[in-house]
């Protein structure tokens, strides 16, 4: 887990500026840059998103495999759905 968070983080970086460069090549001459506005509004965010999902993936990775049941018991609509097979 401790060289995917870094490597989220570097991966959201570069996806926001790819972002950047698209936002760039779709209004042409008529966008602005400010470093508020894209350092703290996008870099950074794309940044720690990256980050936060490339430790989720490292902690997913260092868990057992979970077998079928527990998947579907853990599964969001599973409280309002009931178990698998029930009338409910």
């Amino acid at each position: 887990m401790q060289r995917e968070v870094p490597i989220g983080a570097v991966s959201g970086t570069l996806w926001a500026c790819g972002m950047r460069v698209w936002m760039v090549t779709l209004v042409g001459d008529q966008s602005t840059f400010s470093l508020r506005g894209t350092l703290f509004g996008l870099v950074l965010p794309s940044a720690v998103v990256g980050g936060l999902l490339g430790g989720r993936r490292g902690s997913a990775q260092a868990r057992p495999a979970s077998t079928g049941s527990d998947r579907q018991s853990s599964h969001p609509c599973a409280r309002f759905l009931g178990p698998p097979g029930s009338d409910r």
